[in-house]
């Protein structure tokens, strides 16, 4: 999907916005459409690479983050085919001032197992990924619901400064439960 080009192939329709969405799962992107759309955001582009037999994650972050209307750019991925590369044009993208979000799967061996079944995946140790994410300043996330609340949050015109939170609850259960989301 293009939204600039009008160029539109998916099976569902997907709003149009500010974001550059890559994924190796199709019905996982839509549910990212759906709730982008509730939150009032939507989509640049959208790439939906499967196994990536030709194209690779890293070409089209390369391509997404230089690309026009683009002002951050959203993962789903199973596997990268070239760690370094990607982990170079992440890096590249979020230095120029692209965030970039990842959900990724595979700290569990039933992640795993799914993975392969699904694109034949060989996932990475999650660990190492996690460490790589860091080193190329991309957010990681677990869920459809986390990725679009913090593109949400990293597309506000003015983003807060300063690493101070404040929660506001009408419950001290829930005010709990967001200060321990809120630092993780």
């Amino acid at each position: 999907m293009d939204a600039a080009a009008e160029l539109h192939l998916a099976s569902n329709d997907l709003p149009a916005g500010p974001i550059g969405l890559i994924s190796q799962s199709g019905n996982l992107a839509l549910e990212v459409g759906m709730r982008a759309e509730a939150a009032r955001l939507g989509f640049a582009r959208f790439a939906s690479i499967g196994n990536q037999a030709d194209l690779q994650v890293a070409d089209l972050v390369e391509d997404f983050a230089l690309a026009p209307g683009i002002e951050a750019i959203a993962l789903y991925c199973e596997d990268f085919r070239d760690g370094r590369r990607f982990l170079e044009v992440a890096r590249a993208a979020t230095d120029a001032g692209t965030p970039v979000v990842m959900i990724t799967v595979g700290a569990s061996e039933a992640a795993a197992r799914a993975a392969r079944s699904h694109t034949g995946a060989m996932v990475s140790g999650q660990r190492s990924i996690e460490a790589a994410c860091r080193a190329a300043g991309i957010e990681q996330v677990q869920t459809p619901k986390e990725l679009v609340d913090l593109l949400q949050g990293l597309l506000l015109p003015a983003a807060p400064r300063g690493r101070r939170v404040a929660i506001l609850a009408d419950g001290g259960g829930h005010g709990a439960v967001a200060a321990e989301v809120a630092e993780r």
